[in-house]
């Protein structure tokens, strides 16, 4: 999203008077918030949900709502997200970023640098991290497991973050001119292994929805898809030599 592309530009300031609450924090982490929320609600749809499971869901996502309007009239979040610096940059440790834009990068923007140089500098930071943690996703075997699913599921957002970033997608923000040369085919490789990757992580959080809901026959039935989607996954990447997708975009930002 737009306020993680910008966020050294963002002020560092107490939310309010008696703390030391970072504004900005408490903006990202109110939106994250309601985005898991409203994911879990979603996840329902392939699965034979109850009534009273989508209402705990949709009672969460309303208690998340109220939290949040409240929040936004009494620390100003308006004003505060529509007023980023243009001549400043405010340095945050990078654990307190989004790993999808800046936070998984080693790199941070420079007032002495273009705004189209700044935004390559954070592509190049993003492809870089998918590059690196390429080998250590692709070589899970029992990716099910919840933090290989965690760590499976980082990779799929990172890569459509990065994606945007040079090829945005529908309400989403980029920069086609951060790069020197075409790179569809790759962003196409890219996209192509973003939708595998979806419908193996939809079945797994159906896998665990059916679990809690005793359903161990339907439950065992969904694992077993996984179990032949995954290695064919793994198999599709090497084929379509992922890692050289990787170099080529990296070796395509501007400099």
């Amino acid at each position: 999203m737009a306020y993680d592309v910008f966020v050294y530009a963002y002020p560092i300031i107490p939310s309010n008077g008696t703390n030391s609450t970072d504004m900005y924090d408490m903006v990202y982490r109110g939106v994250s918030e309601g985005y898991f929320l409203a994911g879990n609600c979603q996840d329902l749809g392939g699965t034979n949900y109850t009534e009273p499971e989508r209402q705990k869901y949709l009672q969460a996502i309303l208690a998340w709502k109220a939290r949040f309007i409240a929040d936004i009239l009494l620390y100003n979040f308006t004003d505060y997200v529509l007023r980023p610096s243009v001549d400043k940059m405010f340095y945050r440790p990078k654990g307190d970023l989004s790993y999808q834009y800046w936070g998984s990068s080693p790199y941070v923007p420079e007032l002495d640098l273009t705004a189209y140089q700044n935004f390559a500098l954070l592509g190049l930071g993003q492809w870089q991290t998918l590059q690196s943690e390429e080998p250590g996703i692709f070589n899970i075997t029992e990716v099910w497991l919840p933090n290989n699913t965690d760590a499976f599921h980082d990779y799929r957002k990172l890569a459509r973050y990065a994606q945007f970033l040079i090829q945005p997608g529908e309400g989403e923000i980029g920069f086609p001119e951060i790069v020197t040369r075409n790179c569809s085919y790759p962003l196409q490789i890219s996209a192509k292994m973003q939708h595998l990757q979806g419908k193996i992580h939809d079945l797994i959080v159906d896998y665990y929805i059916y679990l809690d809901q005793g359903n161990i026959t339907i439950a065992n039935a969904t694992l077993a898809k996984v179990t032949v989607m995954w290695p064919e996954l793994q198999r599709w990447v090497v084929a379509k030599s992922w890692p050289k997708q990787i170099q080529y975009v990296i070796d395509s930002f501007l400099h």
